[in-house]
């Protein structure tokens, strides 16, 4: 490839399916999916925001699923549609460069969303008038989300910078609710009927989001808990680890963002066809024949994975495999049925999640067995200071002023600091009467000293 820019190397070969298009299971990102100009940028982008590139690629097919959006759909076979959106879930430590890379591929859709640009001219004046779209969401509620989605039949990207938030604000103005069931069907693009006291009524019959978003290693196991293994929320996530590299000078220009952009303003002017009732007519992308067969053949070779906590992932995984072969379809510029080579090129990116999978399943088996320094010494101070606890609470400040004495260095940490460390190890903490304290949680901790 030019550029210098090639492939990293596969991770793991896990064996091989007689009859089978791609021979081998590959668990590293098949970045030769993308078109040439695409990949030489996703390798500019990464190395400008100092990260490892394959989180950058991934983030790009899930933008990209937004802007396609409910224009289209993916027929496996009768009876069985795929809509084209990707949630991705990026996970990092703190301070591995997440945000910059995410915020770079954001910028067409912020653009939109500014109105600075639009889908029919590109550019606009101080006279132009744009009717006012909703393309992006963030921190918002499911109510909330409901009546943007009334006025956006194409769909919307949700972005997180963290996910934890998202996730924690499930429910938190209404008690017990049904925000994650909501989600849970927002995934399928399942209509939304909602009944309210006050504001009656309502049915939307177009939903669909994607979900692009970061979170913290440690923090994954004690934000998405054993619960989102049984009702499904987690598995309809995929995911990509990301890891920070060498600081760069390199930045990455305007003018080499424009193949992003136009691929980004390519996808959404996907019509959004409606019939005489206006009722959305989705664009159908069925399989070739043999493209059909390779699906075939995936599914099974899927199926000896389907044991164990790995189990809820599979049929996930089927239905992405789908939903990522149309859109490469869509963004190598092919027409007609979705062929093998777009369907083979699928399989490759879904085979790269799956091994996701497998070190994510690690975290939750293992979760604090990469502690750094400070955590260690946290900990600790945790030991020594369980005399202190007062009404179920620790303060902070206490936790500093020993932690300050525990390291061989100067901690600079303040308290918010410490607090942070302590969410990504799984507490919780909060404010009381301006003062910061660890919610003390006896079996918690207790598990957190024997490991």
């Amino acid at each position: 490839m030019k550029d210098g820019v090639s492939n990293s190397k596969a991770v793991e070969t896990v064996g091989a399916v007689e009859g089978f298009p791609t021979t081998t299971f590959t668990c590293d990102f098949p970045f030769s999916v993308f078109p040439e100009p695409i990949q030489v940028l996703i390798f500019k982008v990464a190395k400008a925001c100092g990260t490892n590139p394959e989180p950058v690629a991934a983030s790009m097919l899930t933008v990209l699923s937004a802007a396609v959006g409910n224009s289209t759909r993916i027929l496996v076979k009768d009876g069985w549609l795929e809509p084209p959106f990707i949630w991705l879930m990026v996970i990092g430590e703190s301070g591995s460069g997440k945000s910059p890379f995410m915020n770079k591929l954001m910028s067409p859709i912020d653009d939109l969303q500014s109105g600075k640009v639009c889908l029919s001219t590109d550019s606009i004046t101080e006279s132009t008038v744009v009717p006012f779209q909703h393309y992006v969401v963030s921190d918002i509620t499911v109510e909330a989300l409901g009546e943007v989605m009334k006025d956006a039949p194409r769909g919307l990207l949700a972005y997180h910078d963290e996910l934890s938030g998202f996730i924690k604000s499930h429910d938190q103005y209404k008690g017990k609710g049904n925000d994650r069931q909501k989600y849970l069907e927002l995934w399928n693009c399942r209509p939304w009927k909602t009944d309210r006291v006050i504001r009656g009524t309502a049915y939307i019959r177009y939903t669909g989001c994607a979900m692009l978003g970061g979170i913290q290693t440690l923090a994954l196991p004690s934000i998405f808990k054993e619960d989102s293994f049984i009702d499904g929320l987690l598995p309809r996530f995929t995911f990509s680890t990301q890891t920070a590299q060498a600081y760069s000078k390199t930045a990455v220009s305007e003018e080499e963002m424009k193949v992003w952009v136009d691929l980004v303003m390519r996808c959404y002017r996907i019509p959004l066809n409606k019939n005489a009732k206006g009722h959305v007519d989705w664009h159908i992308m069925p399989f070739t024949e043999d493209a059909h067969e390779a699906f075939r053949v995936f599914h099974e070779r899927y199926k000896a994975f389907d044991k164990g906590r790995m189990k809820v992932f599979i049929p996930k995984l089927w239905s992405y495999a789908a939903r990522i072969a149309g859109l490469l379809h869509i963004i190598n510029e092919k027409e007609g049925a979705i062929d093998i080579e777009s369907f083979s090129h699928s399989v490759r990116v879904v085979d790269y999640f799956l091994r996701q999978v497998c070190l994510i399943l690690k975290i939750y088996d293992g979760k604090i067995n990469n502690l750094n320094e400070i955590q260690r010494a946290i900990i600790n101070c945790l030991k020594q200071r369980s005399g202190l606890v007062n009404k179920g609470k620790l303060s902070l400040e206490n936790i500093r002023v020993t932690l300050k004495s525990a390291l061989p260095y100067e901690c600079h940490l303040d308290s918010q600091g410490i607090a942070y460390e302590l969410i990504k190890l799984g507490f919780q903490t909060k404010q009381v009467g301006g003062y910061s304290y660890l919610i003390w949680e006896p079996k918690k901790i207790q598990q957190l000293f024997m490991e």
